[in-house]
């Protein structure tokens, strides 16, 4: 079970007596297909996507996932892979949505930060393209 060995929340889930104890199953109900077979893949140390050509927004979902089920090792990847993309490389969306997700979590505020200055940046060009209007 190399899930269980890979994530204590896994191996609560499994050992507990919880549903996914009598169906040996965890769905993932959260995130789309891709999401799911890259994490899968990452524990099962199978064929995983270099993250040099991961999207945003894939990396993003495999942080939320790697935080949700404690795969501290896939979570502290996806935060370096995070980093390293410039910041013009993120869309609004995506920024706005790894700011909430990581507010509150001391262990993104690195990440937290960046997607604020990004936002920020968006912002101040938004206005300057406001003032050209006028």
């Amino acid at each position: 079970m190399i899930c269980v060995a890979s994530s204590d929340v896994f191996r609560t889930m499994l050992t507990s007596g919880l549903q996914e104890t009598q169906t040996r199953r965890i769905e993932f109900v959260d995130v789309n297909e891709e999401v799911a077979t890259q994490f899968l893949a990452f524990i099962y140390g199978m064929d995983f996507m270099p993250v040099n050509f991961m999207r945003e927004d894939m990396s993003f979902e495999l942080l939320r996932l790697a935080h949700k089920y404690n795969v501290s090792s896939l979570e502290t990847l996806m935060i370096k892979t995070l980093l390293l993309v410039p910041n013009d490389g993120f869309n609004w969306d995506v920024a706005l949505s790894l700011y909430f997700f990581s507010r509150n979590i001391e262990a993104l505020q690195i990440v937290c930060d960046k997607m604020l200055n990004i936002m920020r940046k968006y912002v101040s060009s938004d206005l300057q393209f406001l003032k050209l209007d006028y």
